[in-house]
C-alpha cells in the first residue's frame, strides 16, 4: 500500500463571502474559492499533487499523466477527458477548477482524491493501478457474523472493495461461537492466501493457525500477534473518544456524563481515558462517572449501569460495552439522555433518536488495507499498523444529527491539532494524570 502523499488539509471557514484557506500539513499552502455554495481548488496545486502535468496555452489548460490526457477550456462548463466531452458542476477559471470534478476523474491520474464537505477535509492517497492477480483473500467474522450492522458487516465491505478494485472475489466463514474461530480460519486458509480475524476475541485461534500454516499470511484487527506470518491493526480508541468527549462535556446540561465499559481491559481502558481527557478539554467542571458491566455481551448489564449513573445525573453516556450498550441506549430512550456509541453508528439501534453520536473505527479501512497490502506486494509480517485520526482509522458520526454545529466545529479543531500532533490524547492512567486539557480560543 502506499503512503499518504499529502496529510489532511483542513479548511478553516471564515465569515460571509470570504476565502476559506487550506493549511497543508507539509510545505504546501493553497486556497478553495466557494462559488454558488461550489467550491474549486487551485489547478496547478491539485494536479502537481496528483502528479501530473499541467500546461497553460492561451485560455486552455491541458493536464497529462501517461496517456490520460485532460483539457480544460476557461469559463467553459465542459471538459474534454481522453477525447470524450463531459460536464462540470462550475465553469473553470484561470487559477481553479472545480473539486467536484477533481474528485469524479482523479482515478485516471492513478490516484483517490477525496473532497468531504461536512468535515471541509481534502485528503490525497497516491495508488497505482491495481494488477490483476490471482491473489485470494478472505475473513472469519466475529460472533453474529454478516448483518450485524457492526463490526462484521464494516470489515466486510472493505474487503468488497478492495475485491473490485483488485479483481478478485473476497471470501467469508462466519462463526457462531467462539470454539469455531480455529477450524474457520484453517478452512480459509485452505482457499485463500490472506486470512482475516475480525477482533481481538481471536487472538489465540490465529496465533494457532498462523503456527498451522507459516506459509500462508494472516491479518488481525483490534490486538497484535507477534509473528512473521501475521500483520496486525490495531486503532488509537483514545483520538476518536476524545472528539465524542468534547462533544459530550459541550452537550451536558447537568455537568455530569459517564462511562460504561465491558471488561476493564488495556483497550477498553483506552476509550475511557480519551473520553475523560476530552471532556475535560472543554469543560473541566463536568464529573465523568465511569462503570463496567464485567461484560460484552449482556444489554440488561447496559440497562443497569446507564439507569445507575442516570439517576446520579449524567445526561449524556458513552459506552464501550459491546452488547451491552445495546441496553444503555434502550435506557436512554426510555429515560430521556444521551447515549454515545462505539465503534460503529449506532444510531439505529435507537427508537426515540437518542444517540447523540458514535465513535467509530474504521474496520472497513483496515480490511482493505490489507488486502491491497498482499496484492501491492507491501504485506509484512510480524508488523503492527496503529490506525488514528491521520489514517481515517478512528472518528466519530453523527447519523442522528444531534450533534450541535457549535459542538460539530470545536471536535473538528481539535482533530486537526491532533493531526498535526499538537495535542497528545493520553491513553492510560498514568498519561491522564500529566495531560494539560488544551482549550481552544
Amino acid at each position: 500500500m502506499k503512503k499518504l502523499i499529502m496529510a489532511f488539509m483542513l479548511i478553516l471557514l471564515v465569515l460571509g463571502g470570504m476565502i476559506p484557506e487550506i493549511n497543508a500539513y507539509a510545505d504546501y499552502d493553497t486556497k478553495i474559492t466557494q462559488i454558488d455554495g461550489k467550491y474549486t481548488i487551485s489547478i496547478n496545486y491539485i494536479f502537481d499533487k496528483l502528479g501530473a502535468k499541467v500546461s497553460l496555452e492561451n485560455s486552455t489548460y491541458t493536464i497529462t499523466k501517461g496517456k490520460n490526457i485532460i483539457i480544460l477550456n476557461v469559463g467553459s462548463n465542459y471538459a474534454i477527458v481522453n477525447q470524450e466531452e463531459v460536464e462540470m458542476d462550475i465553469p473553470v477559471t484561470y487559477s481553479e477548477v472545480s473539486m467536484k470534478f477533481i474528485e469524479k476523474y482523479d482515478t485516471l491520474f492513478g490516484n483517490n482524491v477525496i473532497w468531504d464537505e461536512k468535515s471541509h477535509m481534502v485528503s490525497i492517497m497516491k495508488t497505482e493501478a491495481p494488477v490483476k492477480s490471482n491473489v485470494s483473500f478472505g475473513m472469519v467474522t466475529d460472533i453474529g457474523g454478516l448483518g450485524d450492522k457492526y463490526y462484521n458487516d464494516w470489515a466486510w465491505s472493505g474487503l468488497i472493495k478492495a475485491g473490485k478494485e483488485l479483481g478478485s472475489e473476497p471470501l467469508v466463514i462466519q462463526s457462531r461461537s467462539q470454539e469455531d474461530y480455529l477450524i474457520n480460519m484453517i478452512k480459509m486458509t485452505r482457499k485463500a492466501d490472506l486470512t482475516i480475524g475480525i477482533g481481538f476475541l481471536m487472538e489465540n485461534a490465529m496465533k494457532a493457525a498462523a503456527n498451522l500454516y507459516q506459509d500462508k499470511k494472516f491479518g488481525i484487527i483490534d490486538t497484535v500477534i507477534d509473528a512473521p506470518n501475521v500483520m496486525s491493526i490495531t486503532y488509537k480508541e483514545n483520538e476518536g473518544s476524545f472528539l465524542v468527549g468534547v462533544i459530550a462535556g459541550m452537550t451536558t446540561k447537568t455537568n455530569t456524563v459517564g462511562f460504561i465499559g465491558g471488561m476493564d481491559i488495556p483497550i477498553i481502558k483506552e476509550y475511557e481515558i480519551g473520553f475523560r481527557a476530552g471532556v475535560a478539554s472543554v469543560n473541566p467542571d463536568a464529573k465523568v462517572l465511569i462503570s463496567y458491566t464485567g461484560d460484552f455481551a449482556n444489554p440488561e448489564l447496559g440497562w443497569e449501569a446507564a439507569l445507575s449513573q442516570h439517576n446520579q445525573k449524567a445526561d449524556v453516556i458513552y459506552h464501550a460495552s459491546g452488547a451491552c450498550g445495546i441496553g444503555i441506549i434502550w435506557a436512554a430512550d426510555q429515560y430521556d439522555f444521551w447515549a454515545i456509541g462505539m465503534d460503529s453508528d449506532q444510531a439505529i439501534f435507537s427508537e426515540k433518536n437518542k444517540v447523540l453520536c458514535s465513535m467509530v473505527k474504521r474496520v472497513d479501512v483496515a480490511t482493505h488495507y490489507l488486502a491491497r497490502s498482499l496484492a501491492e506486494g507491501t504485506f509484512r509480517g510480524g508488523y503492527e499498523k496503529c490506525m488514528g485520526l491521520l489514517e481515517d482509522g478512528v472518528g466519530y458520526s453523527d447519523y442522528g444529527r444531534n450533534v450541535s454545529d457549535k459542538a460539530a466545529e470545536v471536535a473538528e479543531k481539535y482533530k486537526v491539532k491532533i493531526i498535526k500532533g499538537e495535542i497528545i490524547v493520553p491513553s492510560t492512567e498514568e498519561e491522564l494524570s500529566t495531560f494539560k486539557p488544551v482549550k481552544l480560543k
